[in-house]
């Protein structure tokens, strides 16, 4: 008997999605948005209204992507209704309280719970942190990103939590400025994402400068600096470059500049978010526990709890520390998608 998956919110990550769930060709398969027109194109059972759906259905896995402002009162409902495996688009939550109100709940009743940070599930970032760790390049000392276009938090969250994907660390402290240009926001007016640049300091003490200003629009650039060598990434060019010293320039002193020797490495172009889809679907199956979910509860947590420091920071003209324990800041709710 086929198991029941059940996505609310059709927009593009939601329709993204569907795709992935079809594709694996194992599930049972029901759809929940406000837009009826948007169900209708789909020759499956749907819903108009999410808690009827979530009370009415037996429902084995539920994918939530709705936007931000919404997922907290979808994920405690359906966790409080004993939906056991849950899949939630990024951000998690729009408050670092509501993220952290989930994770009791995800824990008191034993529920499964994914975050869909793409580049979790990439087989070329897979590869890279590989590579990292088994000390080809050196540790990372620097990760510098750029992405046009702003929003700090929806798209900005992707890329912190690679930062800490990549280091296999945590942040320590922030300094940023947030970019105030107020340029509309694709997804509307009562959406508000600025855009932003600073330095992100790990525990680790690994640095994370980013620039994600509204003031131009290309694509993400990563530059990742290493003891022995460095890696560029253009996802959209499917350019990815790694070069390090060789085994016996290692020995040199790093006040050595010796000439670097290219890694092959064959990376990705723009991330299939289909296939990233079918990937988080398919390990939160597999799960027994949180601890095999390669992107869970606490990612989430944290890849908005850095933009949030960013904004902190942009007001009070200085660092912010991590975790941020201030109950009114924890509190505050943001517009971002």
């Amino acid at each position: 008997m086929k198991k029941t998956l059940a996505i609310i919110g059709l927009g593009q990550m939601g329709s993204r999605h569907l795709e992935a769930a079809k594709s694996l060709k194992k599930f049972k398969i029901i759809i929940c948005d406000l837009n009826k027109k948007t169900t209708n194109q789909h020759n499956l059972k749907t819903y108009n209204n999410w808690k009827t759906l979530i009370k009415n259905e037996q429902i084995d896995i539920l994918v939530i992507a709705t936007n931000a402002n919404s997922h907290f009162n979808i994920a405690s409902f359906a966790i409080k209704n004993k939906i056991k495996r849950i899949l939630c688009e990024k951000p998690l939550t729009t408050s670092i309280l509501q993220g952290e109100k989930l994770k009791k709940l995800i824990i008191k009743n034993n529920t499964l719970f994914a975050v869909n940070h793409i580049r979790r599930w990439s087989d070329s970032y897979k590869k890279l942190k590989q590579l990292i760790n088994e000390n080809r390049f050196g540790k990372i000392v620097q990760i510098y990103f750029d992405m046009g276009g702003g929003q700090l938090t929806s798209n900005g969250g992707h890329l912190f939590d690679l930062a800490r994907y990549l280091t296999s660390s945590e942040p320590k402290k922030i300094f940023a400025k947030i970019d105030d240009k107020k340029t509309p926001h694709p997804r509307g007016k009562k959406f508000i994402d600025h855009g932003g640049y600073g330095i992100l300091l790990m525990k680790n003490n690994s640095r994370v400068l980013f620039d994600m200003s509204e003031d131009y629009g290309t694509p993400t650039i990563i530059k990742i600096l290493c003891k022995y060598g460095y890696i560029l990434i253009d996802e959209k060019n499917k350019y990815w470059r790694c070069f390090a010293r060789s085994k016996k320039d290692k020995k040199l002193p790093l006040t050595k500049r010796p000439n670097l020797i290219q890694i092959p490495f064959k990376g990705h172009g723009m991330i299939n978010m289909i296939k990233s889809s079918k990937s988080s679907i398919k390990n939160l199956i597999a799960a027994k526990n949180n601890f095999m979910i390669k992107c869970g509860i606490d990612d989430g947590i944290k890849s908005i709890e850095i933009p949030i420091g960013a904004n902190i920071s942009s007001k009070k003209n200085s660092y912010v520390n991590f975790p941020i324990k201030n109950l009114k800041i924890k509190k505050k709710i943001y517009k971002f998608t």
